[in-house]
C-alpha cells in the first residue's frame, strides 16, 4: 500500500501545479488538504531523493495557496476547531466582540499579526480579553515549536551565548535541508539578539496560514495573538 500512495500522490500534486492558474479547478481548502497529505508523506520517508521532490511541490502548493487567498476569488473558510497537526493554526471562530481566554504560558501580544512583529507585552496565563478583529494570514517561514529547543547566538556551529526556548515558543524559518530533513530557524531575543538553531522537522509546527485575532484587555490595552493561544469563551 505504502509503495503504491507516494506515487499516486506526488502525480496529484503535479496535476495541481500544471493547473495552478486556474482557480475555478480547485479552492484554498483542497489545495491546503493536498500540502497536508504531502507534509504527512514526507515525514515518513527516509530516501532523500523523495523529500527533495515532495519538499518541490510543497513550496509550489504554498504559492498556489498564496495567489489563491489574494485574488479573493475564493472564500475565507470557517477556521477549524482544532489546529491540524500538520501545521496549520487555524482556530476556532470568534465573532468581533465575543470574549476569550488566553491558553498557554507567556503567550506574546504582537503589534501586527505575525510573529516577526514587535512584540507589545505577554499575557497572563487564563487572561480574558475581548476579540476586536479576526485576521487569516499567509505569513511565509513562520513556525511554533513542539519541543524545547537550544538556541545560539551567530550561526549555527559557531558557538557563543546560548539560550533555551520551550515548547509553544514562536520562530522564524530560515531554510529546510532536505538531506537531513532539519530546519534552520531563528529567533529574535530582547537581551542577546538574532539566535539561531538547527532542529528536526519534528520539533516545529509551520504557522504559514493562520488565524490571529487582535484583542483588547480589560486595562484597555489591544494587539494580537496568534489564534492557536486563545480559546473562545461559550
Amino acid at each position: 500500500m505504502t509503495t503504491i500512495y507516494y506515487p499516486i500522490l506526488l502525480l496529484a500534486a503535479i496535476c495541481w501545479t500544471s493547473c495552478g492558474n486556474d482557480k475555478a479547478k480547485g479552492s484554498e481548502a483542497s489545495l491546503k488538504e493536498m500540502r497536508e497529505q504531502l507534509e504527512a508523506k514526507r515525514n515518513e520517508l527516509s530516501d532523500k531523493k523523495q523529500i527533495a521532490e515532495i519538499e518541490a511541490e510543497m513550496k509550489e502548493l504554498d504559492k498556489q495557496i498564496k495567489e489563491v487567498n489574494h485574488s479573493g476569488s475564493v472564500a475565507t473558510e470557517t477556521p477549524a476547531t482544532e489546529a491540524p497537526a500538520t501545521g496549520y493554526a487555524t482556530a476556532p471562530s470568534a465573532p468581533s466582540g465575543a470574549m476569550g481566554t488566553i491558553a498557554g504560558l507567556e503567550v506574546v501580544m504582537r503589534a501586527e499579526a505575525s510573529v516577526q512583529s514587535d512584540k507589545i507585552t505577554n499575557f497572563n496565563q487564563g487572561e480574558q480579553v475581548t476579540v476586536l478583529e479576526t485576521k487569516n494570514v499567509s505569513n511565509d517561514n513562520e513556525a511554533v515549536l513542539t519541543k524545547s529547543i537550544t538556541l545560539s547566538a551567530g550561526m549555527p556551529g559557531e558557538g557563543g551565548s546560548k539560550l533555551i526556548l520551550p515548547k509553544g515558543k514562536a520562530v522564524v524559518i530560515d531554510s529546510y535541508n532536505a538531506d537531513k530533513n532539519q530546519y534552520t530557524i531563528s529567533y529574535q531575543d530582547a537581551a542577546q539578539g538574532k539566535l539561531h538553531a538547527q532542529i528536526s522537522a519534528d520539533a516545529l509546527e509551520t504557522i504559514t496560514y493562520s488565524t490571529w485575532y487582535r484583542v483588547k484587555r480589560r486595562t484597555g490595552q489591544t494587539g494580537w495573538v496568534l489564534g492557536k493561544f486563545l480559546k473562545p469563551n461559550g
